[in-house]
């Protein structure tokens, strides 16, 4: 992962987030190689929108092989240490291949800056599908029968959780 954005220990706290959840054989790391799959940037097409970061990650044989996560520079500069690291870890949680999640935690697309919990569930989905072997075959059939995980393109997974009754 290259952070092209120079905020000094900030990418080192986000890898130790998702890292410390998938505890497993995959392992995202700093590099200072900015060709690196995983870049965070500085994005001036977001310069005057209310986006304040995202996230596009694409996949190949059911590996991350491009992800950009772009920061809104006028953001950059007005918000907090502890709201750029909401933001990076929100956007890094999309990486990952997490959409929104519409628990109240991290990942949840109305969040407040204060919403850095990520919930268990999606601790667990993160754990269950980075403990996998690398280069797993995840295509499997969703409980609607009607699509299949591809083994490449840009995907995000979609978690809908039920309260149960």
């Amino acid at each position: 992962v290259y952070d092209a954005t120079g905020i000094p220990n900030l990418q080192s706290k986000v890898l130790d987030v998702w890292n410390t959840i998938i505890s497993g054989p995959v392992r995202f790391v700093a590099s200072t190689n900015p060709s690196s799959p995983v870049v965070i940037e500085l994005n001036p097409e977001l310069s005057g929108t209310s986006t304040v970061g995202q996230s596009e990650t694409f996949w190949r044989n059911y590996e991350i092989y491009k992800s950009v996560i772009s920061i809104n520079p006028d953001d950059y500069y007005t918000l907090s240490e502890q709201q750029m690291l909401h933001t990076y870890t929100h956007e890094f949680g999309h990486t990952i291949g997490l959409a929104h999640s519409y628990d109240g935690g991290l990942m949840d697309y109305d969040h407040g800056w204060d919403q850095n919990e990520i919930k268990e569930p999606l601790r667990r989905v993160v754990y269950t599908l980075y403990r996998q072997p690398i280069g797993y075959q995840m295509a499997t059939i969703v409980p609607s029968g009607e699509r299949e995980i591809p083994s490449e393109g840009h995907i995000c997974l979609e978690l809908i959780l039920k309260k149960e009754e």
